[in-house]
């Protein structure tokens, strides 16, 4: 039970501090309004919760003892990144300086 809550602790230390979430939600705040802030804060706080949920039950640890499974959840990680990476390149330069963030959304 304490590595649990030493688990939460971490992580909602983390989610809170500022960083490129609180970038991205603060853009969608200031450009679409409170609404879309609301629920890019909310997507954010469920996906932390997805991950410290899997950590919690162990599947990182079958994932580093999976050859095969670490090999192809790194391929599809690296092929998403390499997509993002040329969205953000392909991505028309505007008057707004942070148009490049807008790849990720």
């Amino acid at each position: 039970m304490t590595e649990f809550i030493a688990v939460m602790t971490i992580a909602i230390l983390a989610t809170i501090s500022p960083g490129p979430d609180f970038v991205l939600v603060t853009k969608k705040s200031l450009v679409h309004g409170k609404t879309p802030g609301i629920y890019t804060a909310i997507g954010i706080s469920l996906a932390v919760m997805v991950h410290v949920g899997y950590t919690l039950f162990g599947i990182g640890y079958i994932i580093s003892q999976s050859i095969l499974l670490f090999t192809v959840l790194k391929t599809v990680g690296s092929l998403y990144l390499i997509y993002i990476g040329i969205k953000m390149f392909l991505a028309k330069k505007g008057n707004n300086s942070y148009k490049w963030l807008d790849v990720l959304t």
